[in-house]
């Protein structure tokens, strides 16, 4: 559970989404809604930036897995807390609301992994020897 393989893995998962939602935004919807015909060109436009941020999430993820301890490195965890943590309850109440079909609770569980990962990882830091 290093620092480099959490890096390695969030920017996995982020990649996963992120690319079929910047290049494909239908293929997601098609996989995950309960109502596949919500995809209206603003939800399209949404989708695609949101996929975009993804991208960048996880190249930076992967061009910070062997950053030696530092608070640029801290950082990266807190964001990796809050994009995690985050997305794990929106996903989560857009399944208990419909909007996602039972697919979802899959993606709400690797991001549970994720965030209770982070959290460990950002817990163990120690803020005082980082400059």
């Amino acid at each position: 559970m290093t620092t480099k393989n959490l890096f390695i893995v969030s920017s996995l998962v982020a990649l996963a989404f992120g690319v079929p939602l910047l290049f494909a935004p239908q293929a997601i919807i098609d996989v995950y809604s309960a109502d596949k015909s919500t995809l209206t060109s603003i939800a399209t436009h949404v989708c695609r930036v949101y996929g975009g941020m993804l991208i960048a999430f996880a190249i930076g993820g992967l061009m910070a897995q062997n950053a030696e301890a530092s608070l640029a490195r801290r950082s990266l965890i807190i964001v990796t807390v809050i994009n995690a943590g985050l997305s794990m309850i929106l996903n989560a109440l857009a399944v208990v609301n419909g909007v996602e079909n039972n697919l979802g609770w899959l993606t709400v569980l690797t991001l549970v992994v994720i965030t209770a990962w982070s959290g460990l990882l950002l817990s163990k830091e120690n803020v005082a020897s980082l400059k």
